[in-house]
């Protein structure tokens, strides 16, 4: 099940930073990531047998000459596996072995044309009973040693050098941060050593405040850090247009998920949150990536954890840093970062943050120790995964975008590490099946 949202309301209020308008989002950062090349797989098109054409003798037999799976001419000739020329399989045209011209044409007489056996119209279709085989590495290798100075893409599990059978490539990338501060590869957040990297040896650190530098791979900052003097970075401030393709308008037909235009949120989860922080982003830092979908490949995950200074004191309020990872694909266009129809937020993640069963941490907590939240203001969720689907084949491009709401302080951070494909993946229009679940501690 999604995180419930706990929503209440304070009567205080932030300080508006000030800045300039911009009305139009401009890449002027640098860029952290590695330049990116395609390494799309070509797959070899399945190989069928070949049947040439024959006569029936005046005795009725099959002189038919058949291509078998030996690749031989030679064979029983009449695909019923009887070694006979003669059977069900010689010219009744449906080929489903109960010797008569009807039937469902696939080979294993269920009626229903896939070939599975399984009475569905679903299946692997080639009556071998094997299933679709899933394209995605089956052995995901990492490259995030600290030795080895990974970028931010390989920090979170892409672009490590190998194979499709072990690694995931990017199409095309861009890192887009002002503020060398507002980013940081690390080992640990923190000095409790409860927020270390979820694979490998490093993780991604986003904020729309400052981080401290490493030492030793763990970053640790004073208590009040983000709340207090962290205060703002130099990142853009009043951005009015996020960067594209992210559009916080509602983009379904009426219900969340139903009847996507493929061109604005078809969550509904940005538009309402982005009217109450007054249409302006501040500290703003994103990132993308696009990778090729490998074949029978459904969806995606990734892992986060995100802590903020704005909790409790502003849950529900119009201060609320957002954190939106949208989807552009064939399958689904719009934000996939969202918990009970509201984006990742203070908001929609303060139940989170007080359910420390479920690894949340709220003010106090030991656990928060060296990571710049004050003893009596702010929080981390625990470790999350967002899901999301894709399509077999097509190049799946996600946006990742941090940002203040209402004013430039009281400062968030966001951890990100272990990209995986899911197989499987997920369906947006079944609730609770795409979107953030708690990991299980």
């Amino acid at each position: 099940m999604l995180a419930s949202v706990l929503l209440s309301s304070s009567a205080c209020g932030e300080s508006e930073g000030g800045g300039d308008t911009i009305d139009a989002f401009t890449d002027t950062g640098e860029s952290g990531f590695t330049a990116g090349t395609s390494t799309g797989e070509s797959s070899a098109s399945a190989g069928g047998e070949s049947e040439s054409t024959g006569t029936d003798s005046s005795s009725g037999a099959d002189t038919t000459a058949t291509t078998d799976d030996t690749g031989s001419t030679s064979g029983d000739g009449d695909g019923d596996g009887d070694g006979t020329t003669g059977g069900d399989g010689d010219g009744d045209g449906d080929g489903d072995g109960d010797g008569t011209t009807g039937g469902d044409g696939d080979g294993d007489g269920d009626g229903d044309g896939d070939g599975d056996g399984d009475g569905t119209t679903g299946g692997d279709g080639d009556g071998d009973g094997d299933g679709d085989m899933c394209g995605a590495p089956a052995n995901h290798i990492t490259c995030d040693a600290a030795s080895s100075n990974p970028n931010q893409a390989q920090a979170v599990g892409l672009n490590c050098p190998g194979d499709a059978t072990n690694s995931t490539q990017t199409t095309a990338m861009s890192f887009t941060s002002s503020a060398s501060n507002a980013w940081r590869v690390a080992h640990q957040y923190g000095s409790s050593g409860d927020w270390q990297a979820r694979e490998g040896e490093q993780m991604l650190l986003i904020t729309t405040g400052t981080l401290s530098a490493p030492s030793g791979g763990i970053i640790t900052q004073s208590n009040g850090h983000h709340p207090g003097i962290g205060g703002d970075n130099t990142n853009p401030n009043n951005v009015q247009t996020l960067p594209g393709p992210i559009n916080p308008v509602n983009g379904s037909s009426g219900t969340p998920f139903m009847g996507c235009d493929f061109i604005n949120d078809c969550s509904d989860s940005l538009q309402a949150q982005w009217a109450l922080g007054g249409q302006a982003a501040y500290d703003l830092i994103w990132f993308d990536f696009s990778v090729d979908v490998p074949p029978e490949t459904y969806g995606w995950t990734m892992e986060f954890n995100y802590f903020t200074a704005e909790y409790p004191e502003y849950v529900g309020d119009e201060f609320n840093d957002i954190f939106t990872v949208w989807s552009t694909s064939e399958a689904y266009v719009g934000n996939v970062c969202f918990v009970d129809g509201e984006p990742c937020t203070v908001t929609a993640l303060a139940s989170a943050i007080a359910n420390t069963g479920a690894g949340g941490a709220p003010p106090g907590s030991p656990r928060l120790a060296g990571t710049g939240m004050s003893s009596s203001e702010g929080g981390a969720t625990g470790w999350y995964q967002m899901e999301g689907p894709s399509l077999p084949g097509e190049n799946l491009t996600l946006t990742f975008a941090f940002f203040d709401m209402g004013d430039a302080w009281w400062n968030s951070v966001v951890l990100l590490d272990n990209w995986r494909w899911n197989c499987e993946g997920c369906d947006p229009t079944i609730p609770g099946d795409c979107g953030v679940n708690p990991v299980p501690q």
